[in-house]
């Protein structure tokens, strides 16, 4: 099913999500001075010479601090990500407020009965998907099962068009749409002509899937402390 070969692939890129450092390159400029060996210089001569090393020493001035301040608006034309909060790791659907963070029970309980149940595509160990809605507008619930059968928030993906995150954006929304929500990404992962964008907020991640066109066709939300929790150290 394409769904569950996206999710896979959303889900590796989310998982594999760091923040990334950003260098600036500065050009360097280099002077070179000329010695001048003179015998017998006349006043007018010693002047005209400084005039014309002030002028240089200016021009290079003026050169060095353009190049700045191109660079400034170079830097500042991408939007730094945003500052998370709580609610941006939810999202409304039915009338319910679900969020990757609450407690794995409660959110199956607020998401009411599946339409479907199938075995998680991220887990061998007995795991369930549930998925809600009718293709292709689903929403796949993916809790993690640990300690027998305790369940622990893990991730949850949007299909449905009609879902949008606490920034107003969804399914079928553009790269620049994410982008001036949310800001530059922590990892931009690419395959073939498919790619994703994922951002890391600490306590949870936030994935974007995009298609040929360029347009978002999954979101995924992790739980990043079940992640590091279980999933990581393998203790699930």
């Amino acid at each position: 099913m394409k769904e569950r070969k996206i999710a896979t692939i959303l889900m590796a890129s989310v998982m594999v999500c760091v923040l990334m450092g950003c260098g600036n390159t500065v050009a360097e400029v280099n002077s070179e001075t000329a010695t001048q060996e003179t015998s017998v210089a006349d006043d007018a001569t010693v002047t005209e010479n400084k005039e014309t090393t002030t002028k240089d020493t200016d021009k290079t001035s003026d050169n060095a601090s353009k190049m700045s301040s191109e660079a400034k608006t170079s830097e500042s034309g991408k939007k730094a990500k945003i500052e998370a909060s709580a609610e941006d790791a939810a999202f409304e659907y039915n009338g319910q407020t679900i969020s990757i963070l609450d407690d794995a029970q409660a959110t199956l309980g607020a998401l009411g009965t599946p339409e479907r149940e199938e075995p998680s595509p991220f887990s061998d160990n007995g795991d369930v998907s549930y998925i809600y809605g009718s293709d292709p507008n689903t929403v796949e619930y993916m809790p993690l099962k640990v300690d027998g059968d305790a369940l622990v928030p893990d991730s949850v993906i949007i299909y449905d068009k009609n879902v949008k995150t606490s920034k107003s954006v969804g399914v079928g929304s553009t790269e620049d749409d994410i982008k001036n929500a949310y800001g530059e990404p922590d990892n931009v992962s690419k395959s073939g002509s498919t790619y994703e964008l994922a951002y890391d907020f600490g306590s949870f991640a936030v994935g974007f899937d995009f298609d040929n066109k360029k347009k978002v066709n999954a979101i995924i939300f992790s739980n990043m402390d079940t992640f590091n929790k279980y999933v990581n150290t393998g203790k699930s």
